[in-house]
Formats: C-alpha cells, structure tokens, sequence
C-alpha cells in the first residue's frame, strides 16, 4: 500500500486514509 505515497504526492493522513481504503478493497 506504501506505492500509494510515490505515486501521489498527498499529505501523510491522505495516504494513510487511502492505503485503509484500497486494503479493504483487495481483501
């Protein structure tokens, strides 16, 4: 989920917010 970080630069809380988001969605 860290590729997130690297392929968009958001702040810290996005990304976080995000790699939840797209983890639930792979599980």
């Amino acid at each position: 989920s860290m590729i997130i970080m690297q392929v968009y630069p958001i702040s810290d809380k996005n990304v976080t917010d995000i790699n939840r988001q797209l983890d639930e969605v792979r599980v």
